[in-house]
């Protein structure tokens, strides 16, 4: 095979020879190669399809043209040059994202997918299954002007059924047909056909009137139903349609996440009904934004969005699952979120101005029912709100603030504690970031520091009794972007025992022996290293007394944590956006 490869090279080098001389000449202008034979051989080196003819519309896999990884890289790696320069460089212009149609070509097909081996050409047009027998190719520049004409064409019989069936599926839970991105033979059948048929017709002689197709199927006798139906009714009916196929009742179905979020937002009076702008991280604090304007990283969502059933966006989805997993209602249970929810309908003008429990139990129960309570739900909640007052916890050692570290005397100044308590951890308000402290909290394991130097998160320690104590920790930060974090041990008495930096690391966190007196204060303080982005970390610590047994006593902050205390209004109403009532939709 060397001496084969050899024999071509030196071929293919002195046809290379022979065409540079030829031009080189000057005199006549410059075609081709006069021998026949040593033409064909010059077409491999620069006839069309060629392997060096690079071509010169990119975005279709030209890469797969290049011989090699290496080449392909080193290609790759120029092209990156060159955007990065006319992007950045020096006199760079303003640029916007524009959508250009390239030349349009054939496409052949590639007869068991190898690139050398060229089949049939294929032409721009329609499918061939969704088509008359005499279609033709489309002929205006890229075709696109002409696909979405007969994707509308009322000949076609697929397309306003399709959307028909999506809309359907959203008002009821489930479509026309069951399969809503499968309307092929082995696809489940319309359990209303003549219904499919009607609504597609009009949906197409209304102009393809989303909003009229809306109407007709929102004031229809179905849609109207409730989701109770008639004892008789019930009983006959479940007995010809238990799963409730054919509607003879409204469906129960859950709210999605979004409708969910929204519903709380809406109930507390913080919903901003702002339409269109910039998306927003509607996850982070008690945002009021409409979560449709939520911002979704494709490759990086949300475990909380996972936990109620939002599609994964890298991928085509039909349609949305419902599921019943613990963490939901662990959700409900305890996220800062649902609390913020209940303090803030409480206090909603409308509610914290009443006195009498019975009014105000019947303005709680419309604001999230529409509904005045029962005489059972009545008698509950008294029970409820009535109940006696639960024995007080012994006062713990740990205080949660913020403060700053005076490097002269290496102790910490302006220590403040953070007073309001989300459900989950300690804030300086409802909302983050917080208008004067910013980003500081602390939760069970960690938290997060504020952009300046005397808004260091604190986590305080207070000597219960005298003895020598040792520390142990680990200091930990994840998230990948930012710049890390600063952890130090500063005692109140002997100043700075330790200090650690981690960013996107972890690092334990001991000292071996301090000697502290009984209202001494040992504080772990983390600070933001100037750059605020990403500042998150979790830092549990545990204070052991030592003694001629080597323990006896344990502070451990993530045991201890103290959560800050609730009143039985709120409890009751955080009961109340529990309920099925609430998260079902009716």
């Amino acid at each position: 095979m060397d001496d084969v490869a050899k024999i071509y090279g030196d071929l293919l080098a002195k046809i290379e020879l022979d065409w540079r001389k030829q031009l080189e000449r000057g005199d006549v202008a410059v075609t081709r190669l006069e021998d026949d034979s040593a033409e064909a051989l010059r077409q491999v080196l620069y006839g069309r399809g060629s392997p060096p003819m690079v071509p010169q519309e990119f975005g279709w896999g030209f890469l797969d043209l290049l011989p090699d990884r290496p080449t392909q890289g080193e290609f790759k790696k120029l092209l990156g040059e060159v955007e990065k320069f006319s992007t950045s460089g020096a006199g760079a212009p303003p640029r916007a994202m524009v959508l250009v149609d390239s030349v349009p070509y054939e496409p052949m097909i590639f007869q068991r997918g190898n690139s050398n081996r060229e089949g049939e050409a294929v032409p721009r047009r329609f499918l061939k299954l969704l088509s008359p027998a005499d279609r033709i190719p489309f002929a205006t520049g890229s075709g696109r002007l002409d696909l979405a004409r007969a994707i509308v064409d009322p000949k076609n019989p697929l397309t306003a059924r399709v959307l028909v069936n999506r809309i359907w599926q959203q008002h009821f839970g489930t479509g026309l047909v069951e399969t809503a991105s499968d309307f092929g033979l082995r696809s489940a059948s319309p359990s209303h056909p003549e219904l499919l048929d009607w609504l597609a017709s009009e949906f197409v002689a209304s102009g393809w009137s989303v909003k009229q197709l809306h109407w007709v199927i929102m004031t229809s006798a179905v849609y109207r139903q409730s989701s109770v139906a008639a004892v008789t009714a019930t009983q006959k009916s479940e007995l010809a349609d238990s799963s409730n196929r054919l509607l003879w009742k409204f469906p129960r179905r859950r709210l999605g996440f979004e409708v969910m979020r929204d519903a709380h937002l809406a109930v507390s009076g913080s919903l901003d009904r702002r339409l269109g702008g910039a998306p927003a991280n509607v996850l982070s604090g008690y945002n009021g934004r409409r979560t449709i304007y939520g911002f979704v990283d494709r490759m990086d969502l949300p475990g909380l969005m996972r936990t109620f059933d939002f599609p994964e966006p890298a991928a085509t989805s039909p349609g949305r699952e419902s599921t019943t997993v613990p963490q939901q209602a662990l959700f409900f249970l305890n996220h800062s979120f649902v609390s913020e929810t209940a303090a803030r309908i409480l206090r909603r003008a409308d509610v914290s101005g009443l006195k009498d429990p019975t009014v105000r139990l019947d303005r709680l129960h419309r604001i999230l029912f529409g509904r005045s309570p029962s005489d059972d739900e009545l008698a509950l909640a008294g029970q409820f709100l009535n109940r006696p007052d639960e024995e007080t916890t012994s006062p713990t050692a740990w205080k949660y603030g913020y403060g700053r570290v005076d490097e002269k005397s290496k102790r910490v100044s302006k220590f403040a504690e953070l007073t309001h308590w989300t459900g989950s951890r300690w804030q300086a308000g409802p909302t983050l970031p917080d208008g004067k402290l910013g980003w500081v909290f602390h939760d069970q394991t960690g938290g997060h520091p504020a952009s300046a130097d005397d808004r260091c998160f604190v986590l305080r320690w207070t000597a219960p009794v005298s003895g020598e104590f040792e520390i142990s920790g680990k200091l930990a930060h994840r998230p990948e972007p930012g710049n890390g974090v600063r952890g130090r041990i500063v005692s109140s008495e002997h100043g700075i025992l330790g200090e650690w930096k981690v960013d996107q690391s972890e690092a334990d966190t001991p000292v071996a022996m301090v000697a502290v007196k009984a209202g001494e204060t040992i504080d772990f303080v983390v600070d933001w290293q100037g750059h605020i982005t990403h500042d998150e970390f979790e830092w549990p610590v545990v204070i052991s007394q030592l003694s001629p047994d080597r323990r006896k006593a344990q502070w451990d902050s993530k045991r201890d944590f103290a959560a800050g205390s609730s009143d039985p209004w709120t409890d009751y109403v955080h009961a109340l956006l529990m309920t099925n009532e609430f998260v079902f939709l009716e």
